[in-house]
């Protein structure tokens, strides 16, 4: 028994209250409390034609002010949702100097021809997507500049724990899980790796669907730093990784690049030939 009807509001908005029970004493004390409840002329009233009309009055024109009430709730929430999300404060810059730099000769003839060498290089590498690597596959994943320069230093550690390694990547790959159990997974959780970061995990990420993960790195953080990057805070490090992807998703649709990796060019390139050399300057 429970307080839901049979109605849009009984399944889906309203807040509904229900019990399952085989005792019959429960039943007992419920219908004899309601039987009780209803014989009290003081409570219930017996309805009239007129008392049907003058309720319905009213009662329409309750429902009318409630959908405005509803409307301007979705409105705010919508509103606060987009105020939370990440966002570049120069985006309009961004992806003007992105979409020049995807139609330059440097990107057409110097970097785009590498991309699917580059992402040949790192799968064959780790032997995607069994990850049954060897030692000299862990080198040469390291030794791949692309898509972010990984500290060897951490490598004796990182090749110490390649059991725990190999299954947490293997399981950062099956898209039969949810992205972000598998990001926290491997992040923080059971298959967290010491001396393993978001820009080795994003590398796999990247060459394993580049239409969704963007790798991070050292030069996509710090221009995107010059950009006026803001995110949410109080996320989780997959949350923020997510919210990242998700941005550069949208800067990938509007600045007319075809792949993450192209992405990572632009940045790259960004960083390289001006904040690098800036810096440079200051110093």
């Amino acid at each position: 028994m429970g307080s839901g009807n049979l109605s849009n509001g009984g399944f889906l908005q309203n807040i509904e209250c229900g019990l399952y029970s085989d005792d019959e004493t429960v039943f007992a004390t419920l219908d004899a409390w309601f039987e009780k409840l209803f014989s009290d002329d003081s409570l219930t009233k017996q309805l009239r034609e007129p008392d049907i009309r003058h309720y319905k009055k009213r009662f329409d024109a309750a429902k009318t002010a409630n959908k405005v009430i509803r409307d301007l709730q979705k409105e705010a929430e919508e509103e606060i949702g987009e105020q939370h999300r990440a966002g570049l404060g120069n985006w309009k810059q961004a992806v003007r100097l992105a979409s020049k730099f995807f139609e330059s000769r440097r990107f057409l003839e110097h970097y785009q021809p590498k991309r699917a060498k580059t992402a040949k290089e790192l799968k064959s590498a780790l032997r995607y997507p069994r990850f049954d690597f060897d030692e000299e596959g862990l080198e040469d994943y390291y030794k791949i500049h692309a898509l972010g320069h990984l500290i060897e230093v951490r490598k004796p550690r990182v090749w110490a724990q390649r059991k725990k390694l190999q299954a947490g990547l293997r399981y950062l790959v099956d898209d039969s899980a949810p992205i972000e159990a598998r990001l926290h997974a491997v992040m923080d959780g059971r298959y967290k790796v010491e001396g393993v970061g978001l820009n080795f995990l994003t590398k796999v990420l990247a060459v394993h669907d580049p239409s969704r993960f963007t790798v991070f790195n050292q030069p996509i953080a710090k221009a995107l730093e010059h950009f006026k990057y803001e995110r949410t805070r109080g996320y989780t490090q997959a949350q923020r990784y997510l919210e990242f992807a998700d941005l550069m998703r949208r800067f990938l649709k509007e600045s007319g690049g075809r792949s993450s990796l192209d992405l990572d060019n632009f940045f790259y390139e960004y960083w390289n030939r001006h904040l690098k050399k800036k810096k440079r300057g200051e110093r």
